[in-house]
């Protein structure tokens, strides 16, 4: 009989690296927006988006922060991605012979997944705070006022970046209390 001995260290390094190159796609692609910081996007409105990566819907839920800064609200596989954007242009175009807004988006900074949505009505020390937004821990749906947080956040409007703020004395509202699903 014939026996043959393989090195068995070079192949946990080849297996190894098989794993690693079959893994690291799947870890990128958790958040595909992040890659995509400082890139531009073009918006049709919320029903048609050029520019970023398959599989990523923008929501109808976003928050206005000034005229040209906003907080959007992404769908990827079911989980929600947050994205801090710049409006860089405006112009009216005309498509299929009717006349469309065009604006393009740059993603400032961005966080997630998450398994829940913004939530935008805050308030600090019981003070309405515009610039305050945050991502619930569920389950939320039976309180009119949610105070337990994933994450809080006021993007800074000087760094372009979403700082994460401490939940110490802040609420917000829960736009879904008292509806029924």
């Amino acid at each position: 009989m014939f026996s043959i001995e393989l090195p068995v260290k070079p192949l946990k390094v080849m297996a190894l690296a098989i794993v690693s190159a079959l893994i690291s796609p799947l870890i990128a692609s958790a958040n595909p927006l992040e890659m995509m910081e400082g890139w531009v996007y073009t918006s049709f409105g919320f029903s048609e988006n050029q520019g970023l990566p398959e599989g990523v819907f923008q929501t109808i839920s976003s928050s206005s922060i000034d005229d040209n800064l906003t907080i959007t609200e992404h769908l990827y596989n079911d989980q929600v991605i947050v994205s801090f954007e710049e409006l860089l242009m405006e112009r009216q175009v005309t498509r299929d012979g009717v006349i469309v807004d065009e604006q393009f988006w740059e993603i400032l900074d961005t966080a997630g997944p998450f398994s829940t949505g913004i939530q935008s009505v805050c308030q600090m020390n019981g003070q309405d705070d515009s610039g305050i937004f945050a991502i619930a821990k569920p389950p939320y749906i039976d309180v009119k006022w949610i105070t337990d947080f994933q994450v809080v956040w006021r993007p800074n409007l000087v760094t372009k970046q979403l700082e994460q703020i401490p939940s110490d004395n802040i609420r917000c509202l829960n736009i879904h209390y008292g509806y029924d699903s």
